[in-house]
């Protein structure tokens, strides 16, 4: 038996397994990897010894991060462009860097650090600030 027959069999039975379980797999979603590929389960990368974030998630951050720090750019404009107001695109890149938080505490802080220095206009945020917090 080769080693494309034994993984078939094994789908296979982890198939059976999670039906009787009264799981139904989403086939679309269901790949079978070889060594060496990039293995993304929830959107963290876990083909090391530790989840780490997909480099397209912290190049979303870093994009973020630089219009809402740019002098010609900024938080208004840079959520104009999204369509969206000020304090969505407060909560939206704040959420991102939450989740890299816990993904990544080092990368997270340091993406956190940048959050807070970037020159927000003022708006009415409430109990919405969080942004000199870095639990």
């Amino acid at each position: 038996m080769n080693d494309i027959e034994q993984v078939r069999r094994f789908k296979r039975l982890v198939l059976e397994k999670l039906n009787e379980s009264g799981f139904r797999p989403n086939h679309r979603k269901t790949v079978i990897r070889g060594p060496g590929t990039r293995r993304i389960v929830l959107g963290m990368l876990v083909d090391t010894e530790r989840p780490r974030l997909p480099r397209e998630y912290k190049d979303n951050i870093r994009m973020h991060l630089h219009y809402l720090g740019s002098a010609s750019y900024g938080p208004s404009v840079h959520a104009a462009s999204r369509k969206t107001s000020v304090s969505g695109i407060f909560h939206h890149v704040r959420g991102l860097i939450a989740w890299a938080e816990t993904v990544e505490p080092e990368y997270g802080a340091r993406a956190l650090e940048s959050f807070n220095s970037v020159d927000w206009p003022r708006w009415n945020r409430n109990d919405c600030d969080d942004r000199v917090r870095a639990d």
